[in-house]
C-alpha cells in the first residue's frame, strides 16, 4: 500500500481548510502506516462464517470450562448436597445479589430464594440443582462476555471517515476491525481488563451465594474465587478479544440463526428474547419445526448434522444458548417438586 493512496482517499472525506481534521487524519495516516508495514493489518480475506464460528465455540467452550469448574470447587458433587441446608443469605448481601437480575432474569432469582430450604435427598435431584446452578453462571458470563464485547465497538465520531477509508482500500487494508482497532480496541484492551475480571468475580459469586449452597457470605465467596479463578478470568477476558476481530464483519450473517428443537422438545418462545419475561406458555415442537431468534454469545453448539442414508444436504444444527437452556431448565426443576 502506497502513502499516495491513503492520502488520496483521506482528501475524499476531509475539508481542506479545516486544520484540526487534517491534523486528526495525518495521525490517522501515519499510524495506519505503520501497522500495515508492520504486517499487522494486511489480512488476504474477510473472515469467513466458519471462522467466526470457531472463534464464538472457542469461547462459549471457555465459559462452560469456567462455569463447571467454579461449581465442582465451591458447591462439592451432587451427593454432598444431600444432608445440606440452604445458607440464610445476609439482608446486605441480598441487596447487593438483586442486581444479578438483568443478568439470570428476574425468575431465576425467585427460583433461587424461594426454592426448598434443603435438597431433595434424590441424587437425581441434587445433581439436576447443581447443573442449575452451573447454567446460571454460565448465563451470566455469556452476558458479561457480550457486553464487553459492545464495549470495544469502534468510535462512531471517526465512523463515516474510517468507512471512507476502508471502502476505497478494501484490498489493501484487509478487514474493517483491522482498520477501527489501532484506534479503539488496543488503547481498551488493558484499560478495560481489570474491571472486566472483577465483574466476572464479583457476578458469579452473586450466583453462588444466591443458591444458597455455599457457607460464605459475598465478599468472602468473591475472595476465594479471586484467589483460585483470576487467570481463568484473565483468559475468558483474552478469548473475547480475540472473538471481537471478527465482530461486526461476516458474523453479522451469524448473529441471526435458527434452532431446530428436537421432536416433542419443549420450548419457552418469550424466554429465546428476553430473559425477564414472565409468560409460562410453552409449546411443543415437532422435528420440522425451526425457531429463528436473535442470538448472542452463549450458544452452547453449533455444527452441521450429517444426513444419514445418503441424504442429500447437510442441516445446520444450534443447540440451546445458556440463557435459553437455564429458562427451561428452571421451569421443568419447579414442575417436578411434589
Amino acid at each position: 500500500m502506497t502513502s499516495s493512496k491513503i492520502q488520496q482517499s483521506l482528501n475524499l472525506i476531509a475539508d481542506p481548510e479545516d486544520e484540526a481534521v487534517q491534523s486528526h487524519l495525518k495521525a490517522l495516516q501515519n499510524e495506519l502506516e505503520e501497522l500495515h508495514d508492520e504486517g499487522y493489518l494486511f489480512q488476504p480475506e474477510i473472515y469467513s462464517e466458519d471462522e467466526c464460528v470457531k472463534l464464538t465455540n472457542s469461547l462459549n467452550a471457555k465459559i462452560q470450562q469456567i462455569s463447571a469448574s467454579l461449581v465442582r470447587a465451591c458447591c462439592g458433587s451432587p451427593g454432598n448436597l444431600s444432608s445440606m441446608s440452604k445458607s440464610k443469605i445476609s439482608a446486605e448481601d441480598l441487596l447487593q445479589i438483586q442486581t444479578i437480575r438483568p443478568l439470570i432474569g428476574k425468575l431465576a432469582v425467585e427460583f433461587f430464594l424461594d426454592s426448598p430450604s434443603s435438597q431433595h435427598t434424590g441424587s437425581s435431584d441434587n445433581r439436576k440443582y447443581m447443573y442449575i446452578i452451573r447454567c446460571a453462571i454460565q448465563t451470566t458470563l455469556a452476558a458479561l462476555c457480550g457486553e464487553i464485547i459492545n464495549a470495544w465497538s469502534f468510535n462512531k465520531e471517526e465512523n463515516k471517515m474510517l468507512s471512507s477509508i476502508y471502502n476505497s482500500l478494501r484490498n489493501q487494508f484487509g478487514t474493517w476491525r483491522s482498520l477501527t482497532r489501532s484506534q479503539s480496541k488496543i488503547p481498551e484492551y488493558h484499560h478495560l481488563k481489570p474491571a472486566a475480571i472483577r465483574s466476572y468475580i464479583a457476578e458469579t459469586a452473586k450466583v453462588l451465594v444466591l443458591s444458597g449452597y455455599i457457607s460464605w457470605n459475598l465478599d468472602d465467596t468473591q475472595g476465594i474465587i479471586q484467589e483460585y479463578f483470576e487467570e481463568e478470568f484473565a483468559d475468558l477476558y483474552n478469548y473475547c478479544f480475540r472473538l471481537d476481530r471478527v465482530t461486526g464483519e461476516s458474523i453479522q450473517s451469524f448473529d441471526t440463526e435458527v434452532y431446530r428443537p428436537e421432536p416433542g422438545e419443549a420450548y419457552e418462545h418469550a424466554s429465546m428474547y428476553n430473559m425477564e419475561s414472565s409468560t409460562k406458555s410453552r409449546k411443543s415442537s415437532s422435528s420440522t419445526t425451526k425457531i429463528a431468534f436473535s442470538c448472542r454469545l452463549g450458544l452452547l453448539k453449533f455444527g452441521t448434522i450429517k444426513p444419514e442414508n445418503g441424504g442429500s444436504e447437510p442441516e445446520d444444527e444450534i443447540l440451546l444458548k445458556a440463557g435459553i437452556q437455564f429458562a427451561s431448565l428452571l421451569s421443568d426443576f419447579e414442575t417436578a417438586i411434589p
